[in-house]
């Protein structure tokens, strides 16, 4: 159960290596399924400060909507759709990224893509 806190409670990249090292030196070369969740715990941080209140998938889509309040400004994130391919906003705050197949892992491509926005990192 306290791996389980830890590894949820990373919030950067130095935080996710320093734990996933960590965890090789203790139980040996963690599984994909371990290096996911270690992904997915940095996005999430991501996704708190840029106050993303829902991220969906339906199939090789991901829809990210912002809550009103969020810190990322609109022309911000029209200048991302004009550069990023595969990526559109709905005027409803919902930016849809397109993911390709084989690429990195999900949370990778969605976070690599909201980086940029962060002005906090």
């Amino acid at each position: 159960m306290r791996t389980y806190k830890r590894i949820a409670g990373v919030t950067s990249d130095a935080e996710r290596e320093a734990v996933q090292r960590e965890l090789t030196d203790r139980f040996g070369a963690p599984p994909p399924a371990v290096i996911n969740l270690l992904d997915y715990a940095v996005l999430k941080s991501l996704c708190e400060r840029l106050q993303i209140s829902s991220v969906e998938r339906h199939g090789n889509e991901v829809a990210l909507k912002f809550h009103p309040t969020t810190p990322v400004r609109p022309e911000n994130l029209v200048e991302l759709v004009r550069k990023q391919k595969g990526t559109r906003l709905a005027p409803s705050g919902v930016l849809t990224v397109s993911l390709d197949r084989g690429a990195e892992s999900t949370a990778q491509t969605i976070r690599n893509i909201l980086l940029p926005l962060d002005t906090g990192s």
